[in-house]
């Protein structure tokens, strides 16, 4: 496509048919019951658009809040167990106005960020590097990431379109920002996790 790396972003309500993308994230937000509470009846829509995959470059994207909390270890174990489906990676639910009862505390992210360890060390698919929880956990890394641009609407911003609202940045609940403002400032641990990371599952 004329980048190094192209990933797609989607809620996999339509067919999935790109070979060509090194990865499609596909948000899957829990269990049946909890993904269709969150996204609407259209849990097994994507699970059939998935078994009809022509390649194995879907990688699960969970926003992790107060609905879905206790599912972190169904994602993992769906995308373990799921031919066409090589990764599953995590956020935060981000506060966005008129969302706030659906962010974690610090004890709750603390406690998923617990059993994603746990499903590493069982050997499920995660797309996420652990160096970086004690920092998502109390929202102690730098924002925004300067490496992301997002177009929306014809409108640029860095990071994405939460950096308008005024204090959200502090609340930031994406790992990637994380990751990846981490890894700009050099922190060695991270440096190192991000490239296993990578070339295992890109």
């Amino acid at each position: 496509m004329g980048f190094l790396i192209v990933n797609v972003v989607t809620n996999g309500t339509f067919p999935i048919d790109l070979p060509e993308a090194d990865l499609i994230l596909l948000s899957l937000d829990g269990d049946k019951q909890r993904h269709n509470e969150v996204r609407g009846d259209t849990y097994d829509t994507i699970m059939k658009n998935i078994s009809n995959a022509t390649a194995d470059n879907i990688c699960f994207y969970m926003a992790i809040n107060q609905i879905n909390k206790d599912c972190v270890r169904d994602v993992c174990l769906t995308a373990r167990n799921i031919k066409n489906v090589r990764a599953v990676s995590f956020n935060f639910h981000t506060p966005y106005p008129d969302t706030k009862e659906l962010a974690l505390s610090k004890e709750e992210k603390a406690k998923c960020c617990d059993t994603i360890i746990e499903m590493m060390k069982e050997g499920a698919p995660i797309f996420n590097l652990k160096s970086a929880f004690p920092y998502l956990i109390h929202n102690q890394f730098p924002t925004p990431c300067y490496q992301c641009v997002v177009i929306e609407n014809g409108k640029l911003s860095t990071c994405g379109r939460c950096i308008d609202i005024p204090g959200l940045c502090d609340q930031c609940g994406y790992f990637f920002v994380a990751e990846y403002t981490l890894l700009f400032k050099g922190y060695p641990k991270v440096v190192f996790e991000m490239l296993r990371t990578y070339l295992k599952y890109i």
